[in-house]
């Protein structure tokens, strides 16, 4: 009798017994578990992001690469200025023993020390010719402690001679060039036993004197087709004009030198020359200073 009067009642808590037991599970999971989310998608790297790894290294390097250069620079820049403050101190002291070392009075910017002149190789060698007295070296009669060579002529002459300042590293490097010669207006008996003093490295193949110059109002003149028919491959090293009046196409002038320690005109000239070792015609470049830079062909 009384399951059926409560029957309803207990079907119903049944009921609402099961929906509470739904609910608390649901409560207790979401407790337990963490909530589920969607995944985000990863971020795309683009290019310039994977190039700056490599960016900054190659900044490191270049900065590294500067300090280096600039470290190099300023050592080279005070070792030359230490050179110059010592020469400046002692002129007398001797001339470097080599060209490179002597360019360092010469230098605009350190970096012209690391320069090294090499020896040109043309098809065919061309002649040099140098004169002697006031070009190279400088003589007198009288006696001076300065002199570099005692010549003693005759019985009645003595020469006090001084060499110009890197006479020898120029003879040295020029040889490599060309083939030397030396023609003087001065007389064999003094010219000739200079020559063979002055020439310790034995690079003079050729030596011409008064003998063999034209005396034209008052003034030796010198034929330089009495070396080398072929004028384009002849040139004359020369402080007269009046010396190569015959073949002024052919000359580089130099200074006249007599007694300046600080003289460097011979290192000057080296540049050029080692140019017009490689040319066809070395009248091509020389006449430019008789045409005012005008070119003038040659048949």
């Amino acid at each position: 009798m009384r399951n059926i009067q409560y029957g309803g009642e207990q079907q119903q808590f049944r009921y609402a017994h099961s929906s509470f037991s739904k609910r608390t599970t649901a409560a207790a999971l979401d407790v337990l578990l963490p909530a589920r989310t969607t995944p985000r998608p990863a971020p795309r790297v683009t290019r310039n992001a994977r190039m700056t790894p490599y960016l900054v290294v190659a900044v490191l390097l270049a900065a590294l690469f500067a300090i280096a250069l600039a470290l190099l620079l300023a050592r080279n820049s005070v070792r030359h200025r230490k050179k110059l403050l010592r020469l400046s101190r002692h002129p007398h002291r001797a001339a470097p023993t080599s060209p490179a070392e002597a360019a360092h009075k010469l230098v605009l910017s350190p970096l012209y020390a690391a320069l090294r002149i090499h020896p040109a190789q043309p098809t065919l060698r061309k002649t040099l010719v140098l004169d002697l007295d006031e070009t190279l070296v400088h003589s007198q009669l009288k006696r001076h402690t300065k002199a570099d060579v005692r010549l003693d002529v005759d019985t009645t002459s003595v020469f006090y001679v001084s060499k110009r300042p890197y006479l020898h590293e120029f003879l040295r490097t020029t040889a490599q060039w060309f083939d030397i010669a030396i023609y003087t207006a001065s007389q064999r008996k003094y010219a000739n036993p200079l020559i063979s003093t002055l020439d310790t490295d034995r690079v003079v193949q050729r030596r011409l004197f008064r003998d063999d110059c034209h005396y034209v109002n008052g003034n030796f003149v010198k034929d330089l087709t009495r070396i080398q028919p072929n004028l384009s491959d002849v040139l004359i090293v020369d402080n007269s004009p009046a010396a190569y009046q015959f073949n002024p196409n052919n000359a580089l002038p130099i200074d006249a030198w007599y007694d300046d320690p600080d003289d460097d005109e011979l290192l000057v000239l080296l540049p050029l020359l080692y140019s017009l070792s490689f040319l066809d015609d070395v009248r091509s470049v020389l006449q430019l200073r008789l045409s005012r830079g005008t070119l003038v062909a040659r048949k």
